[in-house]
């Protein structure tokens, strides 16, 4: 088991942090292009707009929720680590701050090209940066993990897994009045099939260490 002075573990965590930080990028180009939130943000935003709560906290109680599944079943596969806090505490509150940033600093951002550009690069943005924690396997968020345990105990490809999960998520932002666009409906069917493809690549160019130990 590597240990925190391990050079491996130190370039695992930094691979794990700065997924965790263009994640939140990532989402927030979601939240300003209004073409739609990726399933799982737009599940939780439904929610804190029907509770009155901000999306950050509402994402951490669901979180929590999630978490629960994720210590009965993913524990014993390796789902549990520091990427797990990481991911669980720090998405949200970088949503939101770049989500303000993006609306302040980028000119034009009201206009129908520049908010297609925000949607397409969002989903991109999004898939490398859960291709980049994913496999530095050091934890998961425990949303993360449902598509993983599912991978693992059902013996599907993550793809399908991701796809099942990202649909189920807007489903429910759908019935509870969440914004659902375009964006939305990419995500669900396209971010399962674009994770698998960065993760190979993360796999094999960047943490070859990491996925060897892992399988």
């Amino acid at each position: 088991m590597l240990q925190i002075r391990d050079p491996e573990w130190r370039k695992r965590f930094l691979v794990m942090t700065f997924g965790v930080v263009i994640m939140g990028i990532g989402i927030g180009l979601f939240r300003v292009s209004l073409f739609g939130n990726d399933p799982y943000s737009a599940m939780n935003m439904a929610i804190g707009n029907c509770t009155g709560i901000s999306f950050s906290t509402a994402n951490i109680i669901v979180n929590f929720l999630c978490f629960i599944l994720q210590v009965i079943f993913g524990r014993k596969i390796g789902l549990i680590g520091s990427g797990t806090i990481v991911n669980w505490f720090g998405v949200g509150i970088l949503v939101d701050l770049s989500s303000k940033l993006i609306l302040k600093t980028m000119p034009f951002s009201n206009l129908f090209p520049v908010r297609v550009i925000f949607m397409l690069t969002g989903v991109l943005v999004l898939s490398f940066s859960c291709a980049l924690y994913q496999e530095a396997h050091l934890g998961v968020s425990p949303y993360d993990s449902l598509a993983l345990m599912m991978e693992s105990f059902w013996k599907l490809p993550f793809a399908v897994c991701r796809i099942i999960t990202d649909t189920a998520c807007t489903i429910v932002a759908f019935l509870l009045g969440g914004l659902i666009g375009v964006g939305t409906l990419v995500c669900a069917m396209g971010l399962g099939p674009f994770v698998s493809f960065f993760r190979r690549i993360v796999r094999k160019s960047i943490l070859p260490q990491a996925g060897a130990m892992a399988r």
